[in-house]
């Protein structure tokens, strides 16, 4: 089965893309550093030497690999331990001021990334384009919850969108920023398989396997020398019933089905990596594909975790925008705003408001929030193409 999109929507969707592409790698690097100061700007909470959330577990866990302990001595510590390694290193060298630095430096750097990227296919001028997705950082609650908390996934998640973004050109450097993103946590382990299996549309030799295996050994390296991955898998998560997140773990515990996290998330990637083989895909919907499966198989899903969706979100919002020349205009309208709707959900998705309810209310919200990333990805998978 093979879907195509449009040929006129391929065509604009491929000269936006083109525009982007274009320009040098140092207005790249200008575009994501200003963005990257910006927030500092928007939130100066972050200019304040005290640990964020996740940060004062952070340094508890480095503290702990430094008395020559494990990390998973510290409650509620789940992440590699490499990232646990190397922050034992920094803590070491630079002290805990300069460590906060650091990790919020590289947090910043991976957020302003995954924002540029999302402007890849927009119907703008590069000036345009660099002031759309200002509003959209500086008005995002995901965004303000994620700095806030203080949670190393923004970091993660650009390096993961790079590595899918670069692969069709530069495997090499592709498959380096996937494993290392996969290695310092796991979030976009699916895309392995996925772009190991998948069939791309346009000739791509073997620039897809070459990628997942230098990503699988990059992961590999980086993991297997080092102690403690076994209790990494084995440590207890909160109770997912009644943890802040939309998860699919979350929605079986809310049907009173425990399942082990890690088999659960193994079977969603499974699943995923099989149906990837069902249709050829072009780099977009590879990505739209990938996405969607993070969304899916991620234990605990938060609407920062969500940030890995802003180039479909981009992508989506192009694609709406140039049918709206096309066919029946309050059809086109009605599929902006849904879209739209879509889109602000993901950004200011949350379950804090329901955590309370019973479990049937709980489901439904839950449903709402947690499939709209599918949906959305979905969609711009139909008339991605070749964009």
């Amino acid at each position: 089965m093979e879907l195509t999109a449009p040929s006129s929507l391929t065509r604009a969707l491929s000269q936006s893309a083109s525009v982007w592409r274009a320009l040098p790698p140092h207005r790249h690097l200008a575009a994501v550093l200003l963005l990257a100061l910006l927030a500092t700007l928007r939130w100066p909470f972050l200019w304040n030497s005290t640990p964020l959330g996740d940060e004062a577990l952070y340094l508890k866990a480095f503290e702990a690999v430094l008395a020559g302990n494990t990390p998973y001595d510290v409650k509620g510590y789940f992440y590699p331990p490499i990232f646990a390694r190397g922050g034992a290193q920094l803590l070491d060298l630079l002290g805990s001021g300069g460590t906060l630095v650091v990790l919020r430096g590289l947090n910043l750097l991976g957020l302003a990334l995954a924002f540029w990227l999302a402007t890849v296919w927009l119907p703008l001028s590069i000036g345009r384009r660099w002031l759309a997705v200002v509003a959209a950082l500086c008005l995002s609650p995901a965004v303000h919850a994620g700095l806030d908390l203080g949670n190393i996934s923004f970091f993660i998640v650009g390096l993961a969108l790079a590595g899918l973004f670069a692969w069709p050109r530069r495997p090499l450097l592709a498959g380096l920023l996937l494993g290392v993103s996969i290695a310092l946590k796991p979030i976009a382990a699916a895309a392995i398989p996925i772009l190991a299996v998948h069939r791309p549309q346009r000739p791509a030799g073997r620039r897809h396997l070459l990628t997942a295996a230098i990503a699988a050994a990059v992961t590999g390296a980086l993991l297997l020398p080092i102690s403690g991955l076994r209790e990494m898998l084995s440590q207890e998560m909160v109770p997912l019933a009644y943890a802040r997140s939309f998860s699919l773990q979350r929605l079986f515990a809310l049907f009173g089905i425990d399942l082990p996290r890690v088999a659960l998330t193994l079977a969603a990637i499974t699943l995923a990596t099989l149906l990837a083989r069902r249709w050829t895909m072009s780099s977009a919907q590879l990505l739209c594909f990938c996405v969607a499966t993070i969304s899916l198989a991620t234990p605990l899903v938060w609407n920062h975790t969500l940030i890995v969706a802003l180039p479909v979100q981009g992508l989506a919002l192009a694609i709406v925008w140039h049918r709206l020349a096309e066919g029946d205009v309050l059809r086109r309208r009605l599929e902006l705003a849904v879209i739209g709707l879509g889109v602000a959900t993901i950004h200011a998705g949350t379950t804090a408001g329901f955590d309370h309810l019973s479990p049937p209310i709980q489901i439904i919200f839950l449903l709402a929030l947690g499939l709209t990333p599918t949906a959305v990805c979905a969609y711009a998978f139909r008339f991605a193409g070749e964009g």
